[in-house]
């Protein structure tokens, strides 16, 4: 211990921080709820709640180096956004990380190690904490190949034999035969084979109910077939594994790093989501691998979120997946017609069967007139490129854009989601969606204008991973072969999603639904009355699927390629659950503007930016918009997510934009913003590079300059 950080006081004041303040907020979905005052107290031992961010990966940073300087750089950074003081701590230790990181890459021996997977995503999610998402992006690539060296059919098959386990020990507890007390306690410690021995004659009973268990397990616990449905991948996770592998035995510290395995590809998959969602990029991680690693826990059990989280995710990458995929088949469509978006019959457009082989993807003709059988003059704003004016885009007061989207409206400028280097709408985008070729935004935010990159030290190590993302960006643009057929898939495989979505709304169960009225404090909001659930863990659930709805509304294969195009043009189907995302937001506590939170409310914020971007975006009444302005202000001063601000930008950007092209009420910022404070600046200062470099050759000792 004499070379460790937490010799010095400060940086063990950091540390304290991560376990009890920042770690709690990171993640609402996980298997154990962060109490660190009851883990650590004495004598509490193995029995007392192991959160990931509160415990065990504090705990396993002790012995590794990289994950303990990535926790030391984002616990840092949190603390100066909260009281605005210096980065320069954060900097120090996220550069050491990152020569650390590289040097555990580079070894056989540690790069399989699960500490350098979560040191991997911890730097990620400081990039979101700064604001800096093209870096997160890189972090994200780079996880993609530690996650796919990992045998997750293994990993499944062994935690499924230690959760059976733990449930024989509780039933035997409950039924006063079993071990418990010290005598579990001492079955647990490091280095205890598990499952333990066959059992002797006289514990035969137990074995039967081992097997009662496991059968009962198959229908309860596993999902396997909910999980596949939800995934539309068959059954199973592939191959892989020799025969037997789940009989043999393991040590319960293999289960314990098994089980974070698990935990750190969920959270993983989220970000992966968002970036996918944000930029209209594909998934980083190919949506095929996805099915390997299962859900934690079955879905809809209170106390247990983090197992319906999972199916969420799980469901939510198959969006993502879908909707990258249907953007070749929409751009194909697109230059069918001519560079036109069509709209279909229900939208104001012409009659099925006289739109020509381009309007709904029937085919792969250029149109450079009106559809053939078309009579009259074109259809209201059909000469801008835009979607027909009067399509019916009322919707509920102040939703929607009236009369239709902006035409040629980009994504908003300023918005910082992920991933790579996200700006502002490109230069020259002031026409039709469809004509100015590579400048086009398709996503909420532009994307990178070429292969995403990774970190270096991943790019020497892994050669192929950068080859791989130079292949899949160049496939972006390769349309289908048949676009009658695919239109006709792409339709079938809209239908499944949304169904596979009702059908998750429906396994949540009566726990999962709003509070009755009774028990609902009156909070009145220019959306309505606030909705409250039980928990924050389910009031973000609600609203991340409110979010997944809205996308999906939004990606409908008849729907324009542009995001933000479709935004307008499913304003009126999309009206309703933008506003409950508002409504179930303003529900998670009326926080008090001057005072403290406590980290799980955090959390739930956090999460909460998200769902508000995709919301937002499509408000019209200034009351609304003023309250998301506040809102995402507050979340950002209180959580010290930077991103936050970040966000509040894009729907800025949205609705100055709007107004512009004539399709929302003049939007007008305040004259002066605080957003720019919580931007988190990469420059070092004066001598910092060289700070860096001592700090790194110094030992130990060059590391604390910035505490004395």
């Amino acid at each position: 211990m004499g070379s460790s950080p937490l010799m010095n006081s400060t940086t063990a004041k950091i540390f304290c921080h991560f376990i009890y303040v920042l770690g709690p907020s990171l993640s609402l979905f996980e298997r154990q709820p962060p109490n660190p005052h009851v883990a650590f107290t004495p004598g509490a031992g193995l029995q007392g709640p192991q959160n990931v961010w509160s415990y065990t990966v504090p705990m396993l940073s002790l012995s590794h180096p990289p994950l303990m300087h990535a926790i030391l750089a984002l616990s840092s950074l949190h603390i100066s956004k909260l009281t605005k003081g210096p980065s320069h701590p954060s900097l120090l230790h996220y550069h050491i990380a990152l020569r650390r990181l590289g040097k555990a890459i580079a070894s056989d021996k540690h790069r399989g190690h699960v500490a350098t997977l979560s040191a991997t995503l911890l730097l990620g999610y400081y990039e979101t904490m700064a604001a800096e998402h093209d870096k997160w992006s890189s972090h994200i690539h780079g996880a993609k190949q530690l996650l796919k060296e990992i045998d997750f059919d293994r990993v499944a098959r062994r935690v499924e034999i230690l959760d059976e386990q733990d449930r024989i020990n509780q039933q035997q507890q409950r039924e006063g035969g079993g071990p418990g007390g010290e005598q579990q306690q001492h079955l647990q410690t490091e280095g205890q084979l598990w499952p333990p021995p066959p059992p002797q004659p006289g514990q035969q009973p137990s074995m039967l109910r081992l097997r009662k268990m496991r059968k009962q397990q198959v229908y309860n616990d596993a999902d396997e077939n909910f999980a596949s449905m939800l995934s539309g991948h068959g059954r199973g996770g592939g191959g892989g594994g020799g025969g037997g592998t789940a009989a043999g035995t393991t040590t319960t510290k293999e289960l314990d790093v098994m089980q974070l395995q698990a935990d750190m590809f969920w959270w993983f998959a989220k970000m992966d989501c968002y970036q996918s969602l944000v930029s209209g990029c594909p998934l980083v991680l190919d949506y095929i691998y996805w099915s390997q690693c299962p859900p934690r826990a079955r879905i809809g059990t209170l106390g247990m979120s983090y197992g319906s989280s999972d199916h969420y995710f799980l469901l939510l990458g198959r969006l993502c997946a879908f909707q990258e995929k249907d953007l070749k088949r929409k751009k194909a469509v697109q230059r069918a017609n001519g560079g036109m978006w069509i709209p279909p019959p229900e939208l104001g457009g012409p009659p099925r069967g006289m739109a020509g082989r381009g309007a709904g993807g029937m085919g792969r003709g250029g149109m450079q007139g009106p559809p053939p059988g078309w009579t009259g003059p074109p259809p209201p704003g059909w000469g801008r490129g835009g979607p027909p004016q009067g399509m019916g885009m009322g919707g509920p007061p102040g939703m929607g854009f009236p009369g239709g989207p902006p035409a040629g409206m980009g994504p908003p400028n300023g918005m910082g989601g992920p991933p790579n280097g996200i700006g502002g709408p490109p230069p020259g985008m002031n026409g039709m969606p469809g004509m100015n070729g590579e400048n086009i935004q398709y996503g909420m935010a532009p994307a990178p204008p070429g292969p995403p990159r990774v970190p270096p030290a991943f790019a020497q190590n892994f050669p192929e991973l950068s080859r791989e993302n130079e292949q899949r960006h160049q496939s972006q643009n390769e349309p289908p072969e048949d676009l009658t057929a695919a239109t006709l898939e792409a339709e079938r495989e809209w239908s499944a999603i949304q169904h596979a979505f009702h059908v998750f709304q429906q396994s949540l169960g009566e726990e999962y639904q709003p509070l009755p009225i009774e028990y609902m404090p009156v909070q009145n909001t220019p959306f309505g009355a606030a909705i409250y659930y039980r928990t924050y863990s389910i009031a973000t659930l609600q609203m991340l699927y409110y979010m997944a709805m809205i996308v999906l509304e939004r990606c409908h294969p008849s729907m324009p390629a542009v995001t933000m195009m479709a935004a307008g043009v499913a304003a009126p189907k999309t009206a309703r659950m933008a506003i409950d995302i508002a409504r179930v937001t303003a529900g998670l506590v009326p926080t008090d503007p001057n005072g403290q939170i406590n980290p799980a409310l955090g959390a739930g914020l956090i999460e909460s930016s998200m769902p508000l971007f995709f919301a937002a975006v499509q408000y019209q009444e200034q009351a609304q918009r003023d309250w998301v302005v506040r809102k995402l202000r507050e979340i950002t001063r209180l959580t010290g997510w930077a991103t936050a601000s970040r966000v509040l930008l894009g729907c800025q950007r949205a609705w100055e934009r709007a107004a512009e092209m004539g399709k929302g009420p003049r939007y007008e910022r305040p004259p002066f913003e605080e957003e720019g404070e919580f931007f988190y600046e990469w420059n070092l200062g004066p001598g910092g590079a060289a700070a860096a470099a001592v700090a790194e050759a110094g030992n130990g000792e060059g590391r604390y300059l910035w505490g004395r």
